[in-house]
């Protein structure tokens, strides 16, 4: 009988685990392709939505002769890239992991480090906002003469930072907790 329920949690646990992966590897193509869309078809518009954003601290990016350069757009584009970066790292490890779990790899070192990495990138999503600004006004400033070049930081935590930060720490709490667990097992296994 027992064997009967293992059999069927080996292979509930299986599907599970292939179509959380499944769904977090569309969402990670999903990703890659907005970004590359966005840029690639609208990239004029793109480029002219930002200057308007910044444009109550740099007044030359909304005048009409104001041109950005090669570097500060290609700069502007790989900033704007971090996001879907970071999130395309997040997607990429949980499809890894769950994987794994489908193979019955729960409490592997490669899962535990799955678990730290995704934590951390919780962090750095929500703390990301914070220099973002600060980044986007210095390649901007790349382009306007010297007495109109901006550099501002702020410091700021909303709750959606906030709460990505928590679910960070969480993570990285689990995979110590997973890691101290898979040792405890280990020390275990050797005693008869």
């Amino acid at each position: 009988m027992n064997q009967v329920f293992a059999t069927m949690s080996n292979h509930k646990l299986r599907w599970v685990g292939c179509l959380t992966a499944a769904f977090a590897w569309i969402a990670l193509i999903t990703e890659v392709g907005f970004f590359v869309v966005q840029w690639g078809l609208h990239k004029k518009t793109m480029l002219e939505a930002m200057q308007s954003g910044y444009s109550y601290m740099i007044p030359r990016l909304v005048a009409p002769e104001f041109q950005m350069s090669s570097l500060s757009v290609g700069l502007t584009i790989a900033l704007d890239a971090i996001y879907p970066l970071i999130s395309v790292t997040g997607l990429a490890l949980a499809g890894m992991f769950f994987i794994r779990l489908s193979k019955r790899e729960i409490w592997s070192d490669r899962n535990i480090r799955c678990i730290y990495i995704l934590g951390s990138l919780y962090i750095a999503e929500a703390l990301l906002p914070q220099i973002y600004d600060c980044l986007q006004l210095l390649i901007f400033s790349i382009d306007v003469p010297t007495g109109e070049k901006v550099f501002s930081i702020g410091f700021g935590v909303s709750n959606t930072a906030f709460y990505k930060i928590a679910t960070g720490v969480f993570l990285i709490a689990f995979g110590f907790i997973m890691r101290e667990a898979k040792l405890i097992s280990d020390d275990q296994k050797h005693y008869i």
